[in-house]
């Protein structure tokens, strides 16, 4: 199965593929993937976080993939303790510019 079908479940050492793109936090905050870490702005600073580990992968809501215009939401679970899925192609969501 390919990892860009619906309702594939997301793994941490699925998240090597998407070095660069954004993840959003539960709490709010933000990072992009620089595999085996995610680097989350926290305010000014940057802090790596490693994804390898079950707990910080859990903290991961969604998973957004750049487009042409703002991004696209690629996967996302519905509560910490759900599945990471990805959307599919043709069910990718709605597109947003982040502020």
């Amino acid at each position: 199965m390919k990892i860009e079908s619906k309702n594939f479940v997301l793994m941490p050492r699925h998240l090597r593929r998407f070095n660069g793109n954004v993840v959003q936090l539960f709490d709010g905050r933000k990072g992009k993937i620089n595999y085996p870490y995610l680097m989350v702005s926290d305010g000014n600073t940057k802090l790596p976080v490693m994804v390898e580990r079950k707990e910080n992968f859990q903290e991961i809501q969604m998973i957004l993939k750049k487009e042409k215009v703002g991004y696209s939401i690629f996967a996302e679970r519905k509560n910490k303790f759900s599945e990471l899925k990805v959307l599919g192609k043709k069910d990718k969501g709605a597109k947003f510019c982040p502020q």
